[in-house]
C-alpha cells in the first residue's frame, strides 16, 4: 500500500508550482501548499507579501508552533524544504458568508472575530487576518496564512494592527456596517477591550491620512476599503465619546 509520503510526492510532480492543492487520503482531505511564484492580491497583500519564501517557512514554523500551543489552526502533518501539508481545517468564511442568511453571516463574523480575540489573549497574532484566512468546520474557526512577522513588534502594538486590519477587510469585502460593528463588538465583548481602544487612538492620530484618502479618485478598492474603514472608526469614535459626555 502507498505510503502519505509517496502519495505527496506523486502530487508535487502532477501539481509543480501550484501554490495550494487539495486532495484527499484515505478518507481524509489534506491541502498542499508551496511557495508563491507570484504576489496575488491587493496593495496591502504585496507589501506584506515582500518574500513569498521567507513567508512561506515563516508559515511553515507558525503552524506547526501554534498547533503546539494549542492554538486554533489546522494541523500540520508532513513538511519539507519546498512544500508542507495540512489537515483541512474546513471552508474559508468568505465562501460560507456568501450562501448564509443574515443571521449566520452575524454569527459567522461573531465567531471570526471571538476566535481572532481569543488567538491574541493566548499571546499570538495572525499578521493579517482575512475573511478568506479563517477557516469554519462543524461551527470551529481555525486560522491560516500567517506569513507576517508581527512578533517582531510589541505584542500591544501587533494586536491592535491585526485588529485593525480585520475591520479594514470587513469593509474591502462589502460587508454592511452592521456586521462590520458585530465584529467589532465581539472581539471587544471577548476580553480585549483595550486593545480596541489603542486601535482607536491609532486611527485618530492617523486621520490626516483619512482627509488625503478621500479626495483622491475612488477607481481602487483597497483605497475605498482604506476611507470606509476610516469613516466607521470615526463614527464609533465620536458615538463613544457622546456616550461618555452624557454620563
Amino acid at each position: 500500500m502507498q505510503n502519505f509520503k509517496e502519495y505527496v510526492n506523486e502530487i508535487l510532480k502532477n501539481h509543480p508550482g501550484e501554490r495550494v492543492t487539495s486532495f484527499s487520503f484515505e478518507g481524509e482531505k489534506y491541502w498542499l501548499k508551496q511557495p508563491e511564484l507570484r504576489i496575488r492580491g491587493g496593495l496591502l497583500t504585496k507589501i506584506f507579501k515582500a518574500n513569498p519564501k521567507a513567508s512561506f517557512d515563516y508559515e511553515a514554523l507558525k503552524c506547526e508552533s501554534l498547533y503546539a500551543a494549542g492554538a486554533p489552526v489546522p494541523q500540520l502533518v508532513l513538511r519539507d524544504e519546498s512544500f508542507f501539508v495540512l489537515k483541512d481545517g474546513g471552508t474559508p468564511v468568505d465562501e460560507v458568508l456568501k450562501s448564509s442568511d443574515e443571521a449566520a453571516c452575524v454569527a459567522l463574523i461573531q465567531g471570526y472575530a471571538a476566535a481572532l480575540a481569543h488567538l491574541h489573549s493566548r499571546g499570538f497574532i495572525h499578521g493579517r487576518p482575512a475573511l478568506r484566512d479563517v477557516l469554519v468546520k462543524n461551527g470551529e474557526m481555525k486560522f491560516i496564512d500567517f506569513e507576517n512577522r508581527g512578533e517582531r513588534d510589541d505584542l500591544q502594538k501587533a494586536k491592535m494592527r491585526d485588529f485593525l486590519l480585520f475591520v479594514y477587510d470587513l469593509c474591502r469585502e462589502g460587508l454592511s456596517e452592521g456586521f462590520v460593528r458585530a465584529g467589532i463588538h465581539a472581539y471587544a465583548s471577548s476580553g480585549e477591550q483595550d486593545v480596541v481602544q489603542s486601535a482607536w487612538a491609532t486611527v485618530l492620530a492617523l486621520r490626516p491620512i483619512y482627509f488625503i484618502a478621500r479626495l483622491l479618485p475612488q477607481k481602487f478598492k483597497d483605497l475605498n476599503a482604506l476611507v470606509r474603514t476610516f469613516e466607521l472608526c470615526l463614527k464609533i469614535i465620536e458615538e463613544n465619546d457622546g456616550q461618555r459626555k452624557t454620563k
